[in-house]
């Protein structure tokens, strides 16, 4: 009966904990999405004023200063026909750097934003616009906190729903 009783609170215990830690992941994940979608927009935006300008120098420190941002490993710049024209990556614990190497990008065929989800990484594509088609921005973020923060949820409910097992199976030897 005891053995029962603590499998049984176990079990629950260890569902209750995936449940929440895949709920907790589903919106976090649906969270970063959202945010990352509305920070790629306004970099385009402010990227749109250094393309009109031609101030290349100026797009590469504003996308050095941009990438600071936590979970960003890469913001690339393009023009319409994929051609780099600002390329900064950030490796984890390091600061942002530029690339200097000639790549050339494949943007949407069509001149919407689109937002793609592969692995750990989210990847977002916006049309720089100033009255038509300037360029593109391709933002690349890493969605491997959320993986910890789902790992994490998961680890503590396992470890709650093992005390909680023990300490009920001890009660109920008492009790018996």
């Amino acid at each position: 009966l005891i053995l029962l009783v603590t499998g049984i609170l176990l079990a629950t215990g260890a569902i209750s904990g995936w449940i929440a830690a895949r709920n907790q992941s589903e919106r976090l994940h649906a969270a970063m999405r959202g945010n990352s979608a509305i920070m790629v927009k306004s970099l385009s935006e402010n990227a749109a004023h250094h393309l009109v300008l031609q101030d290349f120098a100026g797009l590469e420190a504003y996308l050095l200063k941009s990438a600071e941002l936590p979970d960003t490993l890469r913001l690339q710049v393009c023009e319409p026909n994929g051609m780099i024209i600002g390329d900064v990556e950030r490796s984890p614990g390091m600061k942002p750097h530029a690339l200097s190497r000639i790549v050339h990008l494949s943007p949407p065929s069509q001149h919407s934003a689109t937002i793609t989800v592969a692995d750990d990484t989210l990847i977002i594509w916006e049309p720089i616009a100033a009255g038509s088609l300037i360029g593109w921005i391709k933002a690349t973020y890493s969605m491997s906190s959320i993986r910890e923060a789902q790992a994490h949820t998961l680890k503590e409910s396992l470890l709650l729903s093992l005390l909680w097992a023990a300490c009920s199976g001890v009660l109920l030897l008492l009790v018996l």
